[in-house]
């Protein structure tokens, strides 16, 4: 590991691991950023060319598989999305693309990641462009996995976002 990497991850407060979460489960450390004056959880480990894994309803949990594998050969950055996961909760309709995309500009910013590879997942598919298309020069390459192909909006979207932060979802 680079020594400014390294440097990096230790001046980072590291987030308080819940009861609920055992290290067999989740063995990551996980840090926060302020992004529009809440914290987002972040998870960065390993080294090499960076893959930014971006999705948005659920937290970083479900590419838990995918980097405990890659991050023996990747830089594998993730992070939840505002209102979701370990991040700090928002009010009743702060859950937006807009705020999501302003995330993932701040992941990058923050954590100064270049020559990455955007991982799109789901919902993450428009956030992660919009925000990254902010910092384009960043970027090397795009992997979109059932990602959207339009923009969500309307209240059935709006439903499911509500759904997707409620109590029981992220319990």
């Amino acid at each position: 590991m680079t020594d400014t990497l390294a440097e990096l991850r230790r001046s980072r407060t590291l987030l308080s691991r819940p009861p609920w979460l055992p290290a067999t489960v989740w063995p990551f450390g996980t840090t926060t950023l302020e992004v529009d004056g809440r914290r987002v959880a972040v998870t960065d480990l390993g080294t090499g060319p960076v893959l930014l894994f971006v999705h948005t309803g659920f937290w970083s949990f479900m590419w838990r598989d995918a980097i405990s594998r890659l991050s023996t050969e990747f830089r594998c950055v993730c992070f939840d999305a505002p209102g979701t996961g370990r991040s700090d909760r928002l009010p009743t309709g702060g859950a937006t693309l807009a705020r999501a995309a302003r995330a993932t500009e701040a992941v990058i910013r923050d954590l100064d990641l270049n020559d990455i590879t955007l991982v799109v997942h789901d919902l993450g598919g428009p956030s992660g462009i919009a925000g990254a298309s902010r910092t384009a020069e960043r970027i090397r390459g795009l992997c979109a996995v059932n990602a959207f192909a339009w923009r969500p909006s309307g209240l059935p979207f709006r439903g499911m976002l509500a759904l997707m932060g409620s109590a029981p979802i992220r319990g």
